[in-house]
C-alpha cells in the first residue's frame, strides 16, 4: 500500500444571524480561545461551507457581510455547574481574514459552484470549501468561583445530507466545544496542519494535527463523537462511532491490536492517525486534544479543543 500524507489545506456558533434556510453547508469547525487574564481574552471560531451550501455571510457572490455574526453559548461543565447558562457570546466576523477556499488533491475535473467571494477564478477542486473566521472579546466575569470547567459550544442545523456514517444526517444539527478552565491565563492548541478533507480508497493515510501549544502544556490526543446538540452523540449507522468513523481496511478493529495496514490508530501522544479508507463515503471525522497542565503537584486537564470536518472518500 502507499503512504499518502494529504495536507488539505486549512481550517481555523449557535444561529448565524440574518441565516435563512437549511445550514447543510456546515462541513468542518473548531474554536480557540486565548485567555490573557483570569476572566478576559478572545475568541477564535472557524467554520468551514460546503460550496454547493446556502449563502452565508453574503458569499457567494461576495463582498462580506461585514454585520455578519455568530452567536456562542458559553455553560458550565463540571457537577457544581453543569449546564448553567452563562450568556451569550457573539462574534462578528472578522473581514480582514477574508473568505478563503480549501484546495484538495484530485483530479481537475471535480468542479464545484464556488464563486468564492472573488477572492479567486470562480470553482475550486471539489469538494470546494471556504473558511469564515469569526473572533472577538471573551469574558468570564459571570462565572461562579466554583465553576472550574466551563465550554464555549455551538449548534445549528443541519449536517449534510450526503453522510453515510450518521442515520437521517439531513435532520441532525451540528454541534460543537471548546473546554477550558476559568481562572487560568492560557491559550488552546493551535493546529498548523490543515484539514484533511479528501482521501482516496486503498490509499493509506498518514495524518497529524501539527498541534502546538504557546504556554507548553502537554498534549494529548483521542477521537471524539459528532454531536448534535451539546451533550448529545449523533446517531451512527451501525458499525460506525467515534472510533470507527467511516468504512476503513479491517474496520471495525481498532490499532493495536490489529496490525497496520488493518485497523484505524490514533497515538495519544503525538496525534499520528493512520488508516486505509476503503471505498466511496461521506463522514465526519472529529479529534480532540486534551491540554495537561501540573497544578498542586498534579497533571490535570484543563482543556479539550475539538477540530470536526467532514471526510470525503472518492474515487
Amino acid at each position: 500500500f502507499m503512504k499518502k500524507f494529504l495536507p488539505i489545506l486549512f481550517f481555523q456558533v449557535l444561529l448565524l444571524l440574518g441565516k435563512s434556510g437549511s445550514a447543510s453547508h456546515l462541513i468542518g469547525s473548531e474554536i480557540r480561545v486565548n485567555m490573557t487574564s483570569a476572566t478576559s481574552g478572545t475568541i477564535t471560531f472557524i467554520q468551514y461551507r460546503d460550496c454547493s451550501g446556502i449563502t452565508w455571510c453574503g458569499c457567494p457572490p461576495g463582498p462580506i457581510n461585514s454585520n455578519c455574526t455568530y452567536g456562542l453559548n458559553l455553560i458550565g461543565a463540571i457537577s457544581t455547574c453543569n449546564n448553567t447558562s452563562f450568556g451569550t457570546i457573539q462574534l462578528p466576523i472578522n473581514v480582514a481574514a477574508g473568505v478563503k477556499d480549501v484546495f484538495t488533491y484530485c483530479s481537475p475535473a471535480y468542479k464545484s459552484y464556488c464563486t468564492l467571494c472573488g477572492t479567486r477564478t470562480a470553482g475550486s477542486f471539489f469538494p470546494g470549501a471556504e473558511v469564515f473566521t469569526f473572533s472577538g472579546p471573551i469574558s468570564l466575569s459571570n462565572v461562579p468561583p466554583g465553576c472550574s470547567k466551563v465550554r464555549i459550544t455551538f449548534q445549528d442545523c443541519c449536517r449534510n445530507s450526503s453522510i453515510t456514517s450518521l442515520t437521517n444526517s439531513a435532520s441532525l444539527g451540528f454541534s460543537s466545544f471548546i473546554e477550558f478552565t476559568p481562572g487560568l491565563i492560557n491559550s488552546s492548541p493551535v493546529f498548523n496542519s490543515p484539514p484533511l478533507f479528501l482521501v482516496s480508497p486503498g490509499i493509506e493515510v498518514n495524518y497529524n494535527l501539527g498541534a502546538t501549544d504557546a504556554d507548553g502544556d502537554s498534549l494529548s490526543y483521542r477521537f471524539g463523537p459528532a454531536y448534535t446538540a451539546n451533550g448529545v452523540v449523533a446517531p451512527y449507522n451501525s458499525p460506525y462511532s467515534a472510533t470507527v468513523p467511516f468504512p476503513y481496511l479491517g474496520a471495525p478493529a481498532q490499532s493495536p491490536p490489529a496490525i497496520p495496514p488493518l485497523g484505524i490508530s490514533i497515538d495519544a501522544s503525538n496525534g499520528d492517525i493512520r488508516f486505509t479508507p476503503v471505498g466511496n463515503f461521506k463522514a465526519p471525522l472529529i479529534i480532540e486534544v486534551l491540554e495537561w497542565r501540573k497544578i498542586n503537584g498534579v497533571m490535570t486537564n484543563i482543556g479539550i479543543t475539538r477540530r470536526e470536518l467532514d471526510m470525503i472518500s472518492n474515487t
